[in-house]
């Protein structure tokens, strides 16, 4: 076993910098997922890691060892890929006993460590079949049983279950995790989706545009995060985000809208008349009497989810057909709001978040 350290990592393709100084430092046994949407240099960091991209700049240790000149098959990593990437014209016993072949080991380790790692992920009785022959997340298993037998101080997962179906992503992440805990193997796992991320990540990388806005557990960067790119990427439905500007001594927030919220315990100083960006998650709204309102919501769609429903609308008498720019209220699932209905919600105490106009941070 092995951490992983990431210590001011660049990337640039000619003029082109993609990777701006990567730092972090992974302990023995963690799982990390790496998040951002395409394009931030996700895989590019993971590739660089497993030594299939050449680092501009800046050193990646595996073990406390430095690894930049080291060859992929020498960094004790194993991983799984996007495509499976598994021999068509092997059996699945074949696939996940070829690397070991090429490891010398005897005939009876390697038959021992298939078998063991064939019953861990209940494909034993597969191992005669090809490829071909199976469903996807059979040979996910079988790709991801490829790199169990290797025994590896790291492994790496780059979106391994993005062509899976929803219902199979659901079972396969919680078997990776489960598998991960198991063997207490450190572990890189590159996603695009933000719910991958939370249910599987001991802590988080949010990359964008090739910097890490935040390094956090789940629940941190969920509860606090740390910019607006981070706080409208990380959550289901997306973050509400409205302009503002603080006033009343720093007591309150005037929107754009002409809507008025309290800021109540949030700590703002000498903050009057400063412009904001200003977040509410979806949840974070409550249903209340009209002359409560802090927001009056024009309802412009509904979708019934049944433990849920949300109520996506246009704030008081703003009215458009681009949903991009619309709210969504998370309410519980008997709530039956209609279109064309007038919603008046505020926002729960501890629901504000707030960022800086110029550079996107927290306030």
């Amino acid at each position: 076993m092995a951490g992983v350290n990431i210590q001011n990592i660049k990337k640039s393709y000619g003029s082109v910098e993609v990777l701006h100084g990567i730092n972090v430092d992974i302990k023995d046994g963690e799982f990390i997922v790496i998040v951002g949407a395409s394009g931030c240099g996700k895989s590019t960091l993971l590739r660089m890691v497993a030594g299939l991209e050449q680092i501009t700049e800046g050193d990646i240790s595996i073990g406390g060892r430095i690894v930049n000149e080291v060859e992929p098959k020498d960094r004790d990593i194993a991983m799984v890929f996007q495509n499976y990437a598994l021999y068509p014209h092997m059996s699945v016993y074949q696939n996940m006993a070829y690397g070991l072949k090429l490891m010398n080991l005897s005939k009876d380790e390697i038959e021992a460590r298939v078998a063991k790692a064939a019953d861990m992920l209940q494909i034993g009785d597969y191992l005669k079949r090809r490829p071909r022959e199976l469903s996807g997340g059979q040979r996910q298993r079988v790709a991801m049983g490829r790199a169990i037998v290797r025994e590896p101080s790291v492994f790496l997962f780059d979106e391994p279950l993005s062509n899976l179906d929803a219902k199979l992503r659901v079972t396969m992440r919680l078997e990776i995790r489960a598998l991960q805990r198991r063997l207490d193997v450190t572990s890189l796992y590159v996603t695009h989706d933000q719910v991958e991320a939370m249910t599987l990540a001991d802590r988080l990388i949010v990359l964008n545009d090739g910097y890490a806005e935040q390094i956090d557990t789940p629940l941190n960067i969920y509860e606090k995060p740390a910019s607006e790119f981070v706080a409208g990427f990380i959550g289901s439905p997306p973050m509400n985000f409205f302009t503002g500007t603080i006033s009343g001594n720093g007591k309150q927030l005037e929107l754009d809208t002409g809507s008025i919220m309290q800021i109540g315990d949030y700590p703002v100083e000498n903050s009057h008349g400063r412009n904001v960006r200003i977040g509410v998650r979806a949840e974070k709204f409550a249903p209340c009497n009209k002359d409560e309102a802090e927001l009056v919501l024009n309802v412009a769609a509904v979708e019934t989810l049944g433990s849920e429903t949300l109520a996506h609308g246009f704030a008081d008498n703003t009215d458009s057909n681009d949903f991009n720019n619309s709210i969504v209220v998370k309410l519980a699932g008997d709530a039956r709001p209609v279109v064309g209905e007038v919603l008046p919600v505020r926002v729960m105490p501890d629901g504000l978040h707030l960022f800086d106009m110029e550079n996107g941070k927290r306030i």
